[in-house]
Order: structure tokens, then sequence, then C-alpha cells
């Protein structure tokens, strides 16, 4: 359980410096946090079926 988190926190955190330079501090973290989210849950359901 503890792969899921990494994998998807080691798409989003570059995700979110990206958006850092492209907005503001606070649209980058929203950013991140919104593509984060989906990936933690979905990646979860898409390794087991793999």
């Amino acid at each position: 359980m503890f792969f899921y988190p990494v994998l998807a926190g080691s798409i989003a955190v570059p995700a979110g410096i990206w958006f850092a330079g492209k907005t503001g501090i606070s649209f980058a973290f929203i950013g991140a946090a919104i593509l984060f989210l989906p990936l933690f849950v979905f990646l979860q359901k898409l390794m087991q079926q793999v």
C-alpha cells in the first residue's frame, strides 16, 4: 500500500512545480492536489488489475 502514494506523488509533485512556474503558488498547490487525489485512487485499482 505504500507504493501507490509514492507513485502518485512522483507524478503530482513535478506537475505542481511546473504549475508554480506558470501560475501562482496557490494554483500550483490546487492543481497538484487535483492531480494527486485521482491518481492515488485509480493507480491502486489499475495496478491490481495488472
